[in-house]
């Protein structure tokens, strides 16, 4: 009975150090709070104030599995730069594959989001 109780926590420890995250748990609060996304390509930046725009991209993104990049060593060249504001705020600065200090796989879903929303259509504040 020792046995199998201490292969069960150990069981139960290894489920809770996932690699995988979704993109809620990555971001630092309520993530429906969110109400301005910047996204810059190189030295182009958009700005997206909408906030029937915004809140369909976070529903989008918002429950995507990020996986953890088992390469974590510094590396350079982003395609992307993604900033998520609560008001004046900012919340959560991200890059294609850098969020929170850490690398990550990101999927196609979270890739084609990002780039359907930076060339799509609102105005942008450059």
């Amino acid at each position: 009975m020792k046995t199998f109780s201490s292969m069960l926590i150990v069981i139960l420890l290894l489920c809770g150090c996932s690699s995988h995250k979704t993109f809620s748990d990555i971001y630092p609060g309520d993530i429906k709070k969110i109400s301005k996304v910047e996204i810059s390509n190189g030295p182009n930046s958009r700005s997206f104030t909408d906030i029937s725009r915004v809140n369909a991209w976070i529903d989008k993104v918002k429950g995507l599995t990020l996986k953890l990049d088992p390469n974590q060593a510094p590396r350079t060249g982003n395609a992307y730069s993604i900033s998520l504001f609560e008001g004046d705020l900012l919340k959560l600065k991200f890059f294609s594959n850098y969020i929170g200090g850490k690398y990550y796989i990101l999927g196609e879903d979270l890739m084609k989001a990002i780039i359907d929303l930076y060339q799509s259509d609102e105005k942008s504040n450059n």
